[in-house]
């Protein structure tokens, strides 16, 4: 596994930057606690990217993601925001792979304090690694 670190004296506080990852929701795989608002910020070192891959999505699902979502955003803009628990679902990932611009991506998961289904959700767990830029 190869790690990278750096220290930035003016805010004495050391950086680990990771070449891969895991990312998952909050108590996964156990079901997700409601109104939740958690972000991690993901990165490698500079002159790659980051591929992020969901091995698993069960967010509840609504019209354009607006009770629970997550969202994948680089640099504050939105790659995609994600919710529901089928390939199907318009708002699913699906097997598809994020690829970020650059080394940055931020992930942002919030959840509100309904549940209309009443049946509780997983939220999700996804692999990231670095993929050199061409």
């Amino acid at each position: 596994e190869w790690i990278f670190f750096y220290f930035v004296p003016s805010l004495s506080t050391i950086y680990f930057v990771l070449m891969y990852g895991h990312v998952q929701s909050p108590l996964y795989p156990k079901p997700y606690p409601a109104d939740l608002q958690k972000q991690w910020n993901l990165e490698v070192p500079h002159g790659y990217r980051i591929n992020l891959t969901f091995t698993y999505l069960d967010i509840e699902h609504s019209a354009n993601c607006t009770s629970d979502s997550l969202m994948v955003l680089y640099d504050r803009k939105v790659l995609g925001k994600f919710c529901g628990q089928r390939l199907t679902d318009a708002h699913h990932p699906g097997l598809k792979s994020i690829l970020s611009p650059g080394n940055r991506l931020q992930l942002v998961f919030v959840t509100d304090s309904s549940n209309p289904d009443l049946q509780p959700h997983h939220g999700f767990s996804a692999f990231y690694q670095a993929i050199g830029m061409i």
